[in-house]
């Protein structure tokens, strides 16, 4: 079985932006759910952070998310295993209050996940950690060690990975919390990084300057051979203009268009 596996969307970003929006909805309208219906995927595992701010979203960009992302999941008969990452939770102790059971709650195709647990996908059983905090530390741990899963998929801070490219986090949980687990998968960090074990599939989209010429898409994981593969996202809203300003000529801008320069 194939699932498509999607990360940190933040829908809402930019303050609401709607230029940046228009560029998101590129990336939905002709990579992300033509794919997956070329595939025919019926299941996705969102890995958290679907919303930008942790303690509100306007109308505008709820509509929009609604509309182009999970009213298509549910039309296309999609699956969505959505985890609750740290910019869904209002409060930063507990993700007792979190925006994905508050805002799509009337979708009954999304399986809402702030606390952790086992997920049969498949022939699979697969473990899903919601973002960690106080409140539910010593409960995701104590499941860890009962799980008989061997893969996860997490909204996680992990020590030594990049947080985006060019700054490792030096701080975070240690990966040995994680012992039981042959292969963790996570989101939190918008850059892709692995060491084998741990892979931090990276955002669909540039959403800031320390993002401009990094791959960006989601991935599609086969749930009986365990890999993963990427789908890259082609476009750009993010671009650096090297010039030399000792030979003035006329440039074409026509590239420019719709791009931040």
């Amino acid at each position: 079985m194939k699932v498509a596996i999607i990360t940190d969307t933040h829908f809402g970003a930019r303050k609401g932006s709607k230029v940046f929006h228009d560029f998101f909805q590129k990336f939905y309208d002709d990579i992300f759910f033509p794919t997956l219906e070329e595939k025919g995927i019926t299941t996705c595992i969102h890995m958290g952070d679907a919303f930008d701010n942790r303690k509100n979203i306007d109308f505008w960009s709820l509509n929009w998310a609604k509309k182009n992302v999970y009213d298509r999941f549910q039309k296309m008969g999609i699956k969505v295993y959505q985890l609750v990452g740290n910019h869904d939770v209002y409060y930063k102790n507990t993700n007792e209050i979190n925006a994905v059971e508050s805002l799509l709650e009337d979708y009954d195709n999304i399986v809402s996940i702030s606390s952790p647990d086992s997920y049969k996908i498949g022939k699979s059983s697969f473990f899903m950690i919601p973002w960690i905090c106080a409140d539910n530390y010593e409960e995701t741990k104590t499941k860890i060690s009962r799980t008989k899963s061997k893969v996860a998929f997490g909204h996680l801070e992990i020590n030594g990975f990049q947080a985006h490219r060019g700054f490792v986090m030096e701080h975070g949980m240690p990966k040995s919390f994680f012992d039981k687990f042959e292969t963790v998968f996570s989101g939190h960090y918008h850059t892709r990084s692995n060491d084998g074990k741990f892979f931090y599939l990276g955002n669909p989209y540039e959403i800031y300057w320390n993002d401009v010429g990094d791959n960006r898409g989601f991935h599609i994981f086969d749930t009986d051979t365990m890999k993963h593969t990427p789908f890259n996202n082609p476009y750009s809203i993010f671009l650096n203009l090297y010039y030399e300003d000792d030979d003035a000529q006329l440039l074409d801008t026509r590239e420019f268009a719709g791009k931040i320069l």
